[in-house]
């Protein structure tokens, strides 16, 4: 069986409908942190620690320039919620590098913006400026299919297909 080797290299960023190709040069995705509590009862030998759920979830764009779309469309304002996705194509290269396939690579996020760009300036460079979203939600799919599914305020959590919350929504009685 021939080896595969996957890659992503480049991607295209949407919040609220609208594309930011060309305006973003780096968008650094959260990483999902399991919030742990220490649990160490009388007669347990050691301590473990056992999850209680996510901590918070941020990403951060940095933007190739100041843009008054990207400002007005959501950006600027810290109230508005912002509903993007990142998408990009997944590369899919045989055991003599030649490209074998190709499949969708999508992340969803909903959020709000927590800081407003100011940006760093120096002569003959770019003007570029990072803006932070806190995140609700994330959602990634390949190919179609869901590889895992957040949603903090509708407390949600799914790998696989597999409801994780399922039997707490339903202890809470929502």
């Amino acid at each position: 069986m021939a080896t595969i080797r996957k890659q992503l290299t480049n991607a295209n960023v949407y919040v609220n409908g609208s594309s930011y190709l060309g305006f973003v040069s780096e968008a650094m995705m959260p990483d999902i942190s399991i919030k742990q509590l220490d649990h160490a009862p009388l007669g347990q030998h050691g301590v473990t620690s056992l999850p209680v759920g996510f901590d918070k979830m941020e990403m951060t764009l940095k933007f190739t320039s100041f843009f008054s779309e990207v400002l007005t469309g959501g950006m600027a304002n810290g109230y508005a919620g912002l509903d993007g996705q990142l998408r990009s194509s997944q590369e899919s290269f045989d055991g003599q590098g030649s490209r074998s396939a190709e499949e969708s690579f999508v992340y969803f996020f909903r959020g709000r913006p927590i800081n407003l760009p100011t940006g760093s300036f120096k002569q003959h460079e770019n003007a570029e400026g990072e803006t932070k979203i806190t995140l609700d939600y994330i959602k990634l799919e390949i190919a179609g299919a869901t590889i895992y599914e957040i949603d903090v305020l509708n407390n949600i959590y799914e790998v696989n297909g597999v409801d994780l919350l399922a039997t707490y929504r339903a202890n809470l009685g929502v």
